[in-house]
């Protein structure tokens, strides 16, 4: 069974959140060397909250996948976007393969 992200009610006043969750991928499908990445998920939480755990298991996917770091930033953002009840949602991806220095890619919607 696939692990999904979850999401706990927010009884607080938290006015954003920042988390950085380290993962791999098997390989860049584009370089085919191993990649090694950071997600920085920034939101302004309204109803519920990102479920931290669950976030960074369902990272785990990625470990055996060939992706891009653009493909990767779209995958997380949208999986982010349909359970956050948010209307500022920030998703950067930074990595890094054996074959290139360090990279980063962003997808953002409301003000930043």
């Amino acid at each position: 069974m696939a692990t999904q992200i979850m999401t706990v009610p927010n009884p607080t006043k938290v006015a954003q959140i920042t988390l950085e969750s380290p993962w791999s991928s098997r390989d860049c499908t584009l370089g085919a060397r191993p990649f090694l990445a950071t997600a920085k998920v920034e939101y302004k939480p309204a109803n519920v909250l990102l479920e931290f755990c669950s976030f960074e298991k369902w990272l785990l996917r990625f470990v055996d996948m060939s992706v891009t770091l653009e493909s990767s930033c779209q995958e997380i953002f949208d999986a982010l976007d349909a359970i956050l009840d948010t209307d500022h949602l920030r998703v950067t991806i930074t990595g890094q393969t054996t074959s290139h220095g360090p990279a980063s890619a962003f997808i953002a919607k409301g003000d930043w």
